[in-house]
């Protein structure tokens, strides 16, 4: 511990000094005996004071949390799961019953409205509800991209490489994670997949 630091745990010491029993001498609703009967019941632990410590820290000096720094970068704390978007479920009109559907409408209304408007009030037409993509289902696998590689070594040095990659299944496990959370933040999906439902408007006039 070199100087400059020696100085800022003895603070940090006097602060906890002053935590535990100084300021709670000087407190007549929070007393030393309070904190700890808390502390005995559980009700407050060293953890809660660790955390809260942190957090008024963090704040005082402006330094961002793990959180903060994850959502700008796109990246994942150790052992977090990137978090898949719910697809939403959305409506598109066509007029063929297995072609191009148009629109992604958040209702069945909507959807029917809008074919009617293109189609005509004489016309029939077909209605489908779907999900909208997610980027990452179309992301390639850990185990596509290892394949890959051990053909690109292989190509290039031979029967030596013949073991390569070879990493554990953790670590493609982890590649697996990056791959969906990247997808996800820097490319977006404008498209859906049916899920089977779909549905004749027949025409007003009928």
């Amino acid at each position: 511990m070199n100087e400059n630091q020696k100085m800022v745990d003895d603070a940090v010491a006097t602060l906890v000094s002053n935590l535990l029993f100084y300021d709670r001498k000087e407190s007549e609703e929070f007393t030393q005996e309070k904190l700890e009967q808390l502390l005995d019941s559980g009700e407050i632990t060293t953890e809660f004071i660790l955390d809260s410590f942190t957090r008024h820290l963090v704040e005082g000096v402006g330094v961002k949390t793990d959180e903060e720094l994850k959502a700008e970068q796109g990246m994942l704390l150790p052992d977090e799961k990137p978090v898949v978007p719910a697809p939403d479920k959305v409506w598109g009109h066509g007029q063929e019953e297995h072609g191009r559907y148009f629109g992604d409408f958040k209702t069945k209304g909507e959807a029917i409205a809008e074919g009617r408007s293109c189609y005509g009030r004489d016309e029939d037409f077909y209605i489908a509800r779907g999900t909208m993509c997610a980027a990452s289902q179309f992301m390639p696998e850990s185990d596509e991209l290892s394949e890959r590689m051990g053909e690109i070594a292989c190509d290039q040095v031979g029967d030596a490489a013949e073991d390569f990659p070879d990493a554990s299944t953790e670590a493609w496990a982890e590649l697996d994670d990056l791959l969906v959370a990247w997808a996800n933040k820097h490319l977006t999906c404008r498209f859906w997949e049916s899920d089977g439902y779909v549905e004749r408007v027949k025409a007003e006039s009928d």
